[in-house]
């Protein structure tokens, strides 16, 4: 028997009372839109400054343009939540801070 576990809350959730979040983060690409920079562009360079750089240093470019794809099991008060606020604008606006 499989057990879950709200990612958010940690409450314990059964399989018939969970919901599960896919979020999907890639860059926005839009072929129609392609300019005749985007075409003179000289990618061969940019590789070769890229492995420049990579045998001065050994340290390899980290890409954040590559998609990443995030799971989470939630329970129903968790996926309400967070279907009210996908991004969470409300909670970051509830946060009080004192003044030290």
């Amino acid at each position: 028997m499989r057990h879950f576990t709200c990612d958010l809350c940690s409450r314990p959730v059964g399989d018939m009372e969970r919901f599960v979040a896919n979020i999907d983060v890639r860059p926005a690409f839009d072929p129609d839109e392609l300019t005749e920079a985007d075409l003179d562009s000289d990618n061969l360079e940019h590789v070769a400054k890229l492995l420049h750089e990579f045998e001065e240093t050994g340290i390899a470019p980290v890409d954040d343009s590559k998609p990443q794809q995030f799971q989470f099991d939630l329970c129903q008060e968790c996926r309400n939540r967070l279907v009210r606020d996908p991004l969470g604008r409300d909670t970051a606006k509830h946060l009080r801070f004192s003044n030290n």
